[in-house]
């Protein structure tokens, strides 16, 4: 066996789909055991770990979804461990190759060894380092196969009628059926489910109505329009179970980040549910036959209401605010203001929607008096512009100067694989953001500052008068405004203390 060297150790522990499910059976409490088994050997081949144990208590095969990993590959890429102690090879690893790939070339340049109960492995030696790629090689295939399995098995299981989503929707409890089937049961809940259905197939009853009714009710969920609308359309109600209909696909990469998207599945599964219906089919037709006239309808009359739709934004998040009005039966009086989107993570306050309008109208009001002003100093904007091409042009010019250097500097042996890709990477980004920026000056045809100032200045006008329709108000906003951040740190006492940013277009 491989002699030890003095240094750091550390033990990393993280659960595989397989521990898992044997976890539900009650087998074992997977990190647990790992642990006792590897301190156990670290005691009896003396193996130095004095930090505490990186624990991973999520499955994910991607780097992005473990952060203790993430913390352990920081340790190991600055040389400051001389091995880390893992129950098996693939817990540090099994996803696709460019990620093991990156892992084993961290490991072997900076000659970090990785204990294991059967073997020590030195990935700086190149009979070690082509055990560790057989392993994680067929490590990563034997993923990939037991991921088409569950998701072949899942899609088995709804068209079996069997219910295997996360949550079960108001109404229902998930149970197993004699069969150990999975299944849904009618609660003490169902019964206001099914008065949801009932209100909305009357054309009478609003939306914000329902939702009004379930908050009094005490019905457990954050309702407002669009939480009812999304009960309504859910097939469970009347007996059926859907799969496939919403998916997780990958939109695209950049490293070791992963940028995933919700879309539409390609395969959606619609099949007779075990469980029972909580209305019939008659009722949940109705239903969504009077959402879907709703929507077509909004769409084809309803008139522009908010001047500042699609451009005031939360400056946190940067979700599109969206406007409402008060109803006067619960105020007292009739008022329009715009808020955050309900059931979000982020909130912001509301303000009322005319003070937005004003404090927009005054500050482009200042815009254009600064452009006159720079007007009347003789400011020439083309001169500026061209003044700021020639200085990301050599920008561009030095940054690639250190490309340069960087690469001479990895070819004589001066760095390490890691470091080099860390700084490249920072680099060519830093590249692309200065030649995206230069491809925005090539197209930018800069208006004189009188010109612009008239432009701000209509705007200001149409927002003032209350006779142009807030169509034609964002019509002229959207020529010149790009977004408007929106924060309000209202205080305890629900008094907006509102700012705004305006980013004008380019």
């Amino acid at each position: 066996m491989l002699e030890l060297p003095v240094g750091r150790y550390v033990m990393y522990l993280r659960k595989s789909r397989a521990d898992e499910e044997r976890e539900r059976n009650g087998e074992f409490e997977t990190l647990g055991k790992h642990e006792r088994e590897l301190s156990a050997m670290c005691r009896r081949m003396a193996v130095p770990v004095e930090m505490p144990p990186l624990r991973e208590l999520v499955s994910g095969e991607s780097i992005a979804a473990r952060p203790r990993f993430q913390e352990l590959m920081e340790m190991v890429q600055a040389r400051e461990l001389a091995g880390v102690v893992v129950h098996a090879v693939d817990r540090l690893g099994r996803g696709d190759m460019m990620e093991y790939g990156y892992i084993l070339s961290a490991f072997q340049f900076t000659r970090t060894l990785i204990v294991t109960p059967g073997k020590v492995y030195d990935p700086a030696d190149p009979i070690d380092l082509q055990q560790l790629q057989l392993q994680m090689f067929f490590a990563n295939t034997e993923m990939t196969g037991i991921k088409r399995r569950m998701r072949e098995g899942k899609d088995q299981a709804v068209r079996d009628g069997q219910f295997i989503a996360a949550h079960a929707p108001l109404g229902y409890d998930k149970v197993r059926d004699a069969r150990g089937m999975k299944t849904l049961a009618p609660n003490e809940w169902a019964a206001w489910a099914r008065r949801a259905f009932e209100w909305t197939a009357d054309p009478a009853t609003s939306m914000s109505e329902i939702s009004r009714r379930l908050k009094a009710a005490g019905v457990p969920g954050q309702w407002d329009p669009q939480r009812v609308k999304v009960l309504i359309r859910n097939p469970a109600y009347k007996g059926m179970v859907s799969w496939n209909v919403r998916v997780t696909k990958i939109k695209g990469r950049d490293g070791m980040t992963i940028e995933k998207c919700h879309a539409k599945g390609d395969e959606p599964i619609l099949a007779d549910g075990l469980h029972p219906a909580i209305v019939d089919d008659e009722l949940w037709d109705a239903a969504n036959r009077r959402l879907k006239a709703g929507e077509s309808h909004a769409k084809r009359s309803a008139p522009l209401r908010n001047p500042l739709a699609g451009i005031l934004r939360c400056a946190k998040c940067g979700r599109a605010m969206v406007y409402a009005k008060s109803d006067p039966r619960r105020t007292g009086r009739c008022y329009e203001y715009v808020r955050h989107p309900l059931n979000r993570a982020c909130t912001c306050p509301p303000a009322p929607l005319s003070l937005l309008v004003g404090l927009v109208s005054e500050s482009l009001e200042s815009a254009a008096l600064e452009c006159e002003v720079a007007a009347e100093s003789g400011e020439d904007p083309a001169k500026a512009l061209e003044t700021e091409r020639e200085g990301v042009e050599s920008a561009i010019a030095k940054a690639s100067a250190k490309v340069e250097r960087l690469v001479e500097l990895y070819v004589s042996g001066g760095m390490d694989a890691p470091e080099y890709v860390e700084r490249r990477r920072d680099m060519d980004a830093r590249i692309a953001e200065m030649r995206a920026r230069l491809d925005e000056l090539a197209q930018e045809r800069p208006e004189p500052p009188e010109a612009v100032a008239m432009r701000l200045k209509d705007i200001m006008r149409a927002l003032r008068d209350d006779d142009v329709p807030p169509s034609d108000k964002n019509a002229l906003l959207r020529a010149m405004v790009e977004r408007i951040d929106y924060a309000n740190d209202a205080d305890g006492r629900g008094n907006p203390q509102v700012a705004i940013t305006i980013h004008m277009r380019r």
